[in-house]
């Protein structure tokens, strides 16, 4: 009941300082993008929205994910006028070691998914921190293996192919993948080049909207 209380305070929070901030963001996103924030229910357009943070992202091996966002959080969000949520997700969280998917996981992503569906909400999935790269890299304890080894590259690549296909029958219009949260390559160019591969990878296999840069 507590967890659930400050869950929704906190969302009331996020509102009374999106709603100052959305406006700017949105022109900041179209200059970038040239999406367009105006209603189209045919295409992935977005004015103002929400994080979930700290559900399936920086929450290792926490045991109550199933209760700190259901459907009615879903519903309140979109009762305060949003009308898309972001969706943040690590590897460690989504995949195994060896690469295969955590089901209980994905299960949570898709009825997300589902809940967004039903409130037409549309959903930015996230690829928030991978095992070889952190947005705060003195959290990844040298561990930034992802600029330097080809290895870690094609993993990334491969991490996007297998959860596309997973949400491969989400529309267009309802979700978008943003490739990566706060890259900090030591040259920009090298971030420029992965992120071209991605796109590259993504718009072949899925046809998906892609957001390459934090929202």
């Amino acid at each position: 009941m507590a967890t659930k209380i400050f869950t929704r305070l906190s969302l009331i929070f996020i509102v009374l300082i999106l709603l100052a901030c959305c406006q700017k963001k949105a022109e900041q996103i179209t200059q970038m993008t040239g999406l367009h924030f105006v209603s189209n229910p045919s295409r992935f357009e977005i004015r103002k929205g929400v994080n979930l943070s700290h559900w399936l992202s920086q929450t290792t091996e926490w045991s109550m994910k199933d209760k700190f966002i259901t459907q009615a959080d879903i519903e309140l969000i979109k009762s305060f006028g949003f009308d898309h949520i972001r969706l943040p997700i690590d590897e460690q969280e989504l995949w195994h070691e060896d690469g295969t998917v955590i089901v209980e996981t994905l299960q949570y992503v898709k009825n997300c998914l589902n809940w967004c569906a039903e409130s037409d909400l549309r959903t930015v999935i996230d690829l928030h921190i991978l095992r070889s790269h952190h947005f705060n890299a003195r959290n990844n304890e040298g561990k930034m293996t992802l600029w330097a080894e080809t290895s870690a590259q094609n993993n990334f690549i491969k991490l996007w192919e297998n959860l596309s296909e997973y949400l491969k029958d989400y529309p267009n219009n309802m979700v978008a993948y943003e490739i990566m949260n706060e890259p900090v390559a030591p040259d920009h160019e090298q971030w420029n080049e992965l992120v071209a591969r991605a796109v590259k990878a993504l718009a072949q296999t899925a046809g998906r909207n892609l957001l390459p840069f934090p929202i």
